[in-house]
C-alpha cells in the first residue's frame, strides 16, 4: 500500500517487549488501531503500557481509524491511498491527550468526581519511572485541569492574590 516501516502487533494487545522494539526504530511510532471499541480499548492499554516505560524523548501517537474501519481491511479493499492519506492528515493524538482524554470522557462534575480524575491522572504519571518524565505528566495533567475544570492557572493566581490583597488591606478610618 505504499506505507513503509508498518508493524502488526498480531491482535490487540500491544506489549511492552513490542513496544520496547518499537522505540528502536522510531523514537515517536504511531500505533494506528482499529476504529471499533475493541480498536480503542487496546490504543488505552498500550498507552497504559507505555507510560512506565517513557524515558526523555520518546512516547507514542495514536491514530484511530473511523468507526469499524481496520487497516487491514482498508489496504485489502484497495484504499491503501486513502488509509495513507488518513495517516499524513492531523488525526495524531500523543499518548498524554490519549490519557487525558480518556480519564475525563467519564465527565467528572462534582468535586468528589474531579477529585478522583486528579488522583487517577497524579497515579498513573507516579508510575512513569523516569523521573523527568513524570514529573512533566504531573505538570501537564494539572495544567489541562485547570484549563477544563477551573478559573485557568493566571486566573486562578491572580483571583487568590485579590482576595489576599482584600483580606489584609489596612481599612480607611471614618
Amino acid at each position: 500500500a505504499g506505507i513503509h516501516e508498518v508493524v502488526a502487533p498480531l491482535g490487540t494487545a500491544v506489549t511492552e517487549f513490542q513496544l520496547e522494539r518499537l522505540w528502536r526504530y522510531s523514537n515517536v511510532p504511531i500505533l494506528c488501531l482499529d476504529g471499533d471499541a475493541a480498536g480503542q480499548k487496546a490504543a488505552i492499554r498500550a498507552a497504559h503500557r507505555a507510560l512506565p516505560l517513557l524515558k526523555p524523548g520518546y512516547s507514542l501517537d495514536f491514530v484511530t481509524l473511523p468507526d469499524g474501519q481496520d487497516p487491514a481491511d482498508m489496504i485489502q479493499a484497495g484504499a491503501g491511498a486513502a488509509l495513507k492519506a488518513y495517516l499524513a492528515s492531523n488525526v495524531r493524538i500523543t499518548l498524554s491527550r490519549l490519557i487525558w482524554e480518556t480519564e475525563v470522557a467519564v465527565g467528572p462534575k462534582t468535586p468528589e468526581e474531579r477529585a478522583g480524575l486528579r488522583e487517577r491522572l497524579d497515579q498513573l504519571a507516579q508510575g512513569i519511572a523516569n523521573p523527568l518524565v513524570a514529573q512533566e505528566y504531573k505538570s501537564l495533567f494539572k495544567d489541562l485541569f485547570w484549563e477544563t475544570f477551573g478559573w485557568g492557572r493566571k486566573n486562578a493566581v491572580s483571583a487568590s492574590e485579590a482576595s489576599m490583597r482584600a483580606r489584609v488591606a489596612p481599612r480607611k478610618s471614618q
